[in-house]
């Protein structure tokens, strides 16, 4: 019914299967976005995250407790491909830095739900260069919100960075390297000082959501 929802004669079946998301951060965000584009047909999908899962990960990601110890990217690809058994769905056991531009070659999308400002500049950067549209989300423990920001940069090297809604706190927390963690347990040992626990729980499915829905209603978005 959607394309008479919508007024689009395109089958829209067919413009899914064209899209390949690359899901950067299998964490607690990342995790829930995995599944959405697997639950509207995609052909292809990425999930890039080097972490594993930890036995606080239970109060937080959408995974059982027999995956603690696995690999966070593994987990949610193998959840997006029960999902859909027809898309062709990847999984990167390392950082986003180490994986090969080639593979980004035919992305349509990347959606950003990392857990440090590193590792946006990079992907933002790198996006920029193969003019892919980057939309990050993320939540904001304190106010219990989610946060959306995106970067279409529709000719390769020219567009927005997400480096440019940097404020001063946000370049300090890049130079310290501090790691934003959806932790729901107590607060990290003094080992971590430079962890910042964002404690978001309700606000999680709303960061997937947005994400989503953002690239399914921008141009070229899941919805073709």
């Amino acid at each position: 019914r959607m394309p008479r929802l919508v007024d689009v004669e395109r089958d829209l079946g067919a413009a899914m299967r064209e899209q390949f998301p690359v899901v950067i951060g299998g964490g607690s965000v990342g995790m829930a976005i995995a599944d959405m584009p697997a639950r509207v047909g995609v052909g292809r999908l990425l999930v890039v995250d080097p972490a594993r899962l930890k036995p606080t990960s239970v109060l937080t990601h959408p995974c059982r407790p027999e995956d603690l110890g696995r690999s966070k990217a593994i987990v949610a690809a193998e959840r997006a491909k029960a999902v859909c058994p027809g898309a062709r769905v990847f999984a990167f056991d390392g950082t986003f830095e180490e994986l090969p531009t080639y593979v980004l070659a035919e992305a349509t999308h990347l959606l950003l739900a990392s857990d440090n400002l590193r590792c946006e500049a990079s992907v933002s950067q790198r996006a920029l260069h193969l003019g892919i549209p980057v939309i990050q989300g993320s939540v904001y423990g304190p106010a219990l919100s989610a946060q959306l920001r995106s970067m279409a940069s529709h000719e390769r090297g020219e567009g927005p960075c997400l480096c440019c809604f940097f404020g001063q706190r946000e370049w300090e927390d890049m130079d310290r390297g501090t790691v934003f963690r959806a932790q729901a347990g107590p607060r990290p040992p003094e080992r971590l000082r430079n962890t910042r626990p964002s404690r978001p729980r309700a606000c999680l499915t709303c960061a997937a959501s947005l994400q989503t829905w953002f690239a399914r209603s921008s141009p070229g978005g899941f919805w073709g």
